[in-house]
């Protein structure tokens, strides 16, 4: 027998042993069950005097809620591969009320999860672009990150309604202006 033939059936035992070997398994990932802090009929409204830390906002609306897979392509055999979905993204609008409203009120910085995304200085009406998408470890590495945009309103007498909340709080064709209210929407 030949070197030639002898390379020849190895080469074909190779693939038929490849196309014939059974397929990893792989178990898709199943979306979480997001619990999103609800508000608290009659909590007290903090009113704040100088710089402080709101360490628990009152989270008095959240919706726009979607879940979105995050699939891979794995390769599973020499010749084969398969989608698989990894994860999910989510996405949601959140509202959280602050404090009681002041022209004067300033938000200075954002705190998610213990950790400072964001300082700065922004005035009622302001809007802040957040692109942190790999905060948390990212898709592959963790629990994600941080994409959106927040809009800070102070709460003064005339501060206009949040265009965003318009789509989801109409309550007989009028939206709330939370007039008295200082609250940041993640939009």
């Amino acid at each position: 027998m030949s070197i030639f033939l002898t390379i020849a059936l190895l080469a074909v035992l190779f693939v038929a042993s490849e196309l014939l070997r059974s397929k990893p398994k792989f178990e898709e990932a199943r979306p979480d069950q997001l619990e999103f802090p609800t508000s608290t009929q009659g909590r007290v409204q903090p009113l704040v005097w100088g710089t402080c830390l709101i360490k628990a906002p009152n989270v008095v609306w959240w919706g726009d809620y979607r879940q979105v897979p995050i699939v891979v392509k794995t390769k599973t055999g020499l010749f084969s591969s398969s989608r698989q979905v990894v994860g999910f993204r989510y996405y949601a609008g959140i509202q959280c009320g602050l404090c009681r409203g002041d022209s004067n009120l300033k938000l200075k910085a954002i705190r998610v999860a213990g950790k400072e995304i964001w300082r700065g200085s922004l005035n009622g009406g302001d809007t802040l672009d957040i692109n942190l998408p790999t905060q948390f470890g990212g898709d592959t590495n963790g629990y994600g990150g941080l994409i959106g945009r927040v809009r800070f309103h102070d709460g003064t007498t005339s501060q206009a309604v949040n265009a965003y909340l318009t789509t989801f709080q109409t309550d007989a064709g009028v939206t709330p202006r939370y007039q008295g209210h200082a609250y940041v929407v993640w939009e």
